[in-house]
């Protein structure tokens, strides 16, 4: 092999090199756009609703700053924190689906609207699902719900079976849901109830760890208010 084809070979690995990099920046820049798209999506469902107004955006940076608050042992890669800040944001698109007189209803639900409104984590696969890179981001969302105890849905996972950022995506949704006004609660839980409501619920609903550095967070940051 002569110097010139030698020379000719790095130039080639120079020049994919900088291909390679030039495809992920427009890889990247793709995702942020369709999660802008989303994002102004779920502002535009959760402006027909006083009580959920900023859900997905409070939930969302909670999970992010929880992930920061996780023992060594549970940290979370760039990658995973990147595919929860994606997956905490779509977690509740699915409500598009259903309909405003259960969504909206001011009154507790009824064990037959209950059903209807857990239908929402699914719906999320179908209006997602075309859009492959958010593959990973709507299997973690459409697991939200799942119970450590197997009592959730939409499947009845369990323990280990659910994906750890399930579990932070849980935690930190039910803990907006209690510091925040609903319809069938007009009063939020202080944060001394919610913590000790979360505490209550760890091995059947939650997991202990989520939960303890849910806490360590929220007494870092305080309550969001958007």
């Amino acid at each position: 092999m002569t110097d010139k084809d030698k020379e000719l070979i790095e130039l080639l690995k120079h020049e994919n090199q900088e291909l390679r990099e030039k495809i992920e920046k427009i890889l990247q820049d793709t995702k942020r756009t369709y999660i802008e798209v989303i994002i102004s999506i779920m502002g535009a469902l959760e402006s027909k609703d006083e009580y959920t107004r900023g859900h997905s955006f409070r939930v969302s940076h909670y999970c992010i700053e929880t992930a920061y608050e996780l023992p060594e042992d549970k940290k979370l890669t760039e990658k995973e924190k990147e595919l929860l800040e994606f997956a905490s944001i779509i977690h509740d698109v699915g409500k598009i689906g259903v309909q405003d007189s259960v969504l909206l209803k001011p009154e507790r639900l009824t064990e037959e609207e209950y059903k209807i409104m857990q239908t929402h984590t699914l719906i999320i696969k179908k209006i997602l699902g075309p859009l492959i890179f958010l593959k990973e981001a709507i299997d973690i969302a459409l697991k939200h719900h799942e119970r450590i105890d197997g009592k959730g849905y939409p499947f009845g996972l369990k323990g280990e079976e659910i994906p750890f950022l399930s579990k932070i995506i849980c935690v930190c949704d039910a803990f907006d849901a209690m510091t925040t006004p609903r319809q069938y609660r007009k009063k939020p839980l202080s944060l001394d109830e919610t913590f000790a409501e979360l505490r209550k619920n760890v091995g059947t609903q939650f997991d202990g760890v989520i939960v303890e550095s849910l806490i360590r967070a929220i007494k870092k940051i305080g309550l969001l208010k958007y």
